[in-house]
């Protein structure tokens, strides 16, 4: 997404404007429960159930957004990749959504719910089954009723592209949404736009920088303050970027989002050819690499593939 942003800049000079924006809110974080290494963590009862991976469509990307093109080549200049929501409950805390997957714009080949003149660079075409969208996969088993808020890995259009079909039902209104504190939100007017946030009146921001300095993975807030469920901080592809880490009473689940789209990246060691910060980008790429090493146990999960 760096393009985007470069551009963006340049196009305020000649008042272009960022639009849709909601309000901002800090989120109320309870205290964390004092954890201070990762096995301390695993050992506590799970308290996350229903943990899902809602596939909601694929869409076609350039590979080198997906894996930095200094590091990989590719015969193929495009390829489908997955786009994921994340389904899981809390006991006390209720169920939540991570991401929000694609809406029915997506379906049978269309262009989706972004535009703009930058749109095509980013999201050439896309796929989906009947049936798949987020909306559809929210009707069953009771979820609209059960859903009480979503949490982002970052606010590009891929990740928030499902929020106008959730924020325009009646059964799902009063949600809170969450992204990490300063996380910017990529719609620029005419470029690159979406307005999946139009039906979000306040953001509330996740203060990771306050959390718990953690082995390996570094800063990390304890959301629930209970040791099942944390944001990660993982800075590069976009700048406050984050993925998560949920205690799931299958195990503990690593979900990388796009600190890591692909499997091949992970494995490889390759960071998102599309990034705000390449350093940062490799950075949280190793770290994530380091833990999986250290605690095989957990389940990564990879931002765009199953």
């Amino acid at each position: 997404m760096k393009r985007i942003l470069i551009i963006a800049l340049l196009s305020c000079l000649v008042h272009c404007i960022t639009v849709g924006n909601p309000e901002r809110n800090p989120a109320e974080i309870p205290a964390s429960s004092g954890f201070a290494d990762w096995n301390q963590v695993f050992r506590q009862p799970a308290r996350i159930q229903e943990f899902q991976i809602l596939h909601t469509g694929e869409v076609e990307v350039p590979v080198e957004g997906m894996l930095n093109k200094e590091s990989f080549q590719s015969e193929d200049p495009t390829m489908f990749v997955d786009v994921y929501a994340f389904w899981f409950c809390h006991r006390e805390q209720g169920c939540f959504l991570i991401d929000s997957g694609l809406d029915t714009s997506f379906g049978k080949g269309k262009p989706g719910n972004v535009r703009g003149l930058m749109a095509k660079s980013y999201i050439i075409s896309s796929r989906q089954k009947p049936g798949s969208d987020i909306l559809s996969q929210l009707s069953k088993e009771n979820r609209k009723s059960r859903l009480k808020g979503v949490f982002f890995t970052h606010l590009h259009g891929d990740h928030s592209s499902g929020i106008p079909a959730i924020s325009r039902d009646p059964a799902m209104q009063n949600l809170q949404y969450f992204v990490a504190e300063g996380e910017p939100y990529v719609n620029y007017w005419l470029l690159y736009q979406g307005d999946h946030l139009d039906g979000v009146d306040s953001l509330r921001e996740l203060p990771v920088d306050q959390g718990v300095e953690m082995p390996i993975l570094g800063r990390c807030l304890d959301v629930f303050g209970d040791g099942t469920f944390w944001a990660i901080k993982t800075p590069g592809h976009s700048p406050e970027h984050l993925s998560y880490l949920l205690i799931t009473e299958d195990g503990p689940v690593l979900l990388t989002g796009d600190a890591s789209h692909t499997r091949t990246g992970f494995e490889q060691g390759i960071e998102p050819g599309w990034v705000s910060d390449r350093e940062e980008a490799v950075h949280s790429l190793r770290k994530l690499k380091e833990f999986s090493r250290e605690f095989p146990e957990v389940q990564v999960v990879f931002g765009h593939q199953r």
